[in-house]
């Protein structure tokens, strides 16, 4: 009987301690499905948080930048595959897709410049607006990447975050 006991205790123990890794691995997880989902719902400010930082309010009342952000992020999409959390460290793996941005952004560039009479006659603000212009007409016919990319965050305190040392996962969220 005392045998079994103890087979019964061993197990309940090894599920408990099965399940406190799995929870830290979800509150993990959740940082980095958080913040994507803030910028899919272009909530900066609580995307910020998700890093340690606080959202930059400088390009508030600028539209050019509001649109160009706009077409950065609207066919952002992801999937997350893997999640290794090791003690105050993890490593998520995430399936992002997102269109090339900045090959969308050279192509429309020069698309503009040869069909615009008169291009370098307009000023700088009217080239900036016909571009934008024709990205939000070209955008459904732009190439979606899909790229694996590794989400590094820490624990800070009870808190996980995003790192900041993630220059690869940005830039794919970015699309570049």
């Amino acid at each position: 009987m005392k045998k079994i006991l103890k087979i019964c205790l061993a197990c309940f123990l090894a599920a408990g301690l099965a399940g406190c890794g799995s929870s830290e691995e979800k509150a993990a997880k959740s940082v980095v499905s958080d913040y994507l989902d803030y910028l899919q719902d272009r909530n900066f400010t609580e995307a910020a948080k998700m890093t340690g930082d606080t959202y930059d309010t400088s390009h508030d009342g600028d539209e050019i930048y509001k649109r160009k952000v706009e077409l950065m992020l609207d066919r952002l999409d992801y999937e997350i595959s893997d999640v290794s959390v090791n003690g105050n460290d993890g490593v998520i793996t995430v399936e992002l897709s997102n269109i090339h941005y900045t090959n969308f952004l050279e192509s429309s560039k020069i698309k503009l410049e040869a069909d615009t009479e008169n291009f370098s006659e307009l000023s700088n603000e009217d080239k900036e607006l016909k571009l934008i212009e024709l990205m939000e007409a070209e955008l459904p016919n732009a190439d979606v990447v899909t790229q694996s990319v590794s989400a590094y965050v820490y624990k800070d305190g009870d808190t996980w975050k995003l790192s900041k040392n993630n220059a690869t996962f940005f830039k794919a969220v970015n699309g570049e």
